[in-house]
């Protein structure tokens, strides 16, 4: 336990140190009593009639430059979300993949040729896809919740096609189902 050391002090500074207080507590009970004295509303009236507060508070205050309203904004400029921007760059990508996807299908589908009754549905898809791909930054805004969980479905539905393990004749069936189907028309 630490050992506290005190200062023995002598009776005249001691005496000092309660005069000094006594005068203290005197001088807050006068300030204390002129408030007593004076209501709120006095006192109001009394900073009133200073000369400081006839001149307006407009004039009172010292402006170095006057105030001028910033330029409007350009109407062309448009703010966009932080949710589209993710979205977009996110599908562009799955975009993407899935184009490279539908492309490894259609150089297949050159080389071997495809049944008349596949041809139809997998030009279809081709197209469907293809408009998507090239309307896709201007349409990114106007695209619905529901368009945009479509578009991933359709997306992962081609994804998941598997072309090296499947039969030439059912991979065509497959994607003229999908393309009969309608996938990636979001209108």
């Amino acid at each position: 336990m630490p050992r506290v050391i005190t200062a023995k002090r002598s009776p005249e500074y001691l005496a000092q140190c309660v005069r000094e207080a006594e005068a203290h507590v005197a001088q807050l009970r006068s300030i204390a009593d002129r408030f007593k004295q004076n209501s709120l509303l006095e006192r109001i009236s009394q900073e009133q009639s200073s000369p400081t507060s006839l001149i307006p508070l407009i004039d009172r205050i010292q402006l170095s430059t006057p105030y001028t309203p910033p330029p409007p904004l350009d109407e062309r400029l448009h703010f966009r979300k932080t949710k589209i921007m993710l979205r977009e760059k996110e599908f562009w990508q799955l975009i993407s993949e899935t184009s490279n996807k539908l492309g490894l299908i259609q150089k297949r589908m050159k080389t071997r040729g495809v049944q008349d009754a596949h041809a139809l549905g997998m030009q279809t898809l081709f197209d469907n896809f293809e408009e998507l791909k090239t309307t896709y930054h201007d349409r990114v805004d106007r695209f619905t919740n529901k368009q945009w969980r479509l578009i991933k479905r359709d997306c992962h539905a081609i994804r998941n096609i598997p072309i090296q393990n499947l039969v030439w004749s059912k991979l065509c069936a497959e994607a003229a189902a999908l393309g009969n189907q309608g996938r990636f028309l979001y209108d």
